[in-house]
C-alpha cells in the first residue's frame, strides 16, 4: 500500500470530513472535542481519511442512531483519536478477530453490506504511519476505537 507523507493538520482533516459525513447523515449527532490547535503531524491525508470514514461510517451503520465521540488529543509524541458510539457493542468473542481479513460477525454479515475489509485495511494503514489502532466495547454500553499516532515518521516525505 503506497502512502504519500505530508505535513497535515488532523484536526482540519476531521473538520472537513465531518461537514461531508453530516449532509450525508443530517440525523447523525457527532461530537468532536479536542485540545487545539494541533501542531501537524506527518501522515497521508487521503489515508488518514480513508481510516476516519470507515470508522464514522461503522459507527452508523452498527450503532444506528448513537450519539458519536470523536475525541483529539495531542502530546509531544503525538496524537490520539478516540471514535466512541454507544450502540449495541461487540461481543467478546468476535473482539479478537475484527481486524483479521474478511471477518465479519454472524449478527453482521445478514443484516448489512461490505467486505470485512474495512478494519483490516484501517489497521493496515496505521501501521503503515508508524501507529496503533485498538477496540473496546461493553456490550449494550457502546465501542471506542483509539488511533495512536506519533507526530513524525521515520520516512517522513516518502512513499512506503
Amino acid at each position: 500500500m503506497e502512502m504519500n507523507f505530508q505535513p497535515i493538520r488532523i484536526d482540519a482533516l476531521m473538520s472537513d470530513l465531518l461537514v461531508r459525513t453530516q449532509l450525508h447523515n443530517p440525523r447523525t449527532v457527532i461530537n468532536l472535542q479536542g485540545n487545539q490547535p494541533l501542531r501537524p503531524i506527518t501522515g497521508d491525508p487521503a489515508r488518514l481519511t480513508q481510516v476516519f470514514e470507515n470508522l464514522i461510517s461503522n459507527a452508523i451503520k452498527y450503532a444506528p442512531g448513537s450519539e458519536l465521540l470523536i475525541k483529539i488529543e495531542q502530546d509531544k509524541a503525538g496524537t490520539s483519536i478516540l471514535f466512541k458510539d454507544y450502540g449495541p457493542g461487540i461481543s467478546s468473542e468476535y473482539l479478537p478477530l475484527i481486524f483479521e481479513r474478511f471477518f465479519r460477525g454472524p449478527d453482521q454479515a445478514m443484516s448489512s453490506q461490505g467486505s470485512g475489509l474495512g478494519l483490516f485495511i484501517c489497521k493496515q494503514i496505521i501501521q503503515a504511519h508508524h501507529g496503533q489502532i485498538i477496540v473496546e466495547t461493553a456490550p449494550g454500553k457502546g465501542t471506542t476505537f483509539g488511533i495512536e499516532l506519533p507526530i513524525r515518521q521515520s520516512n517522513e516525505g516518502g512513499a512506503s
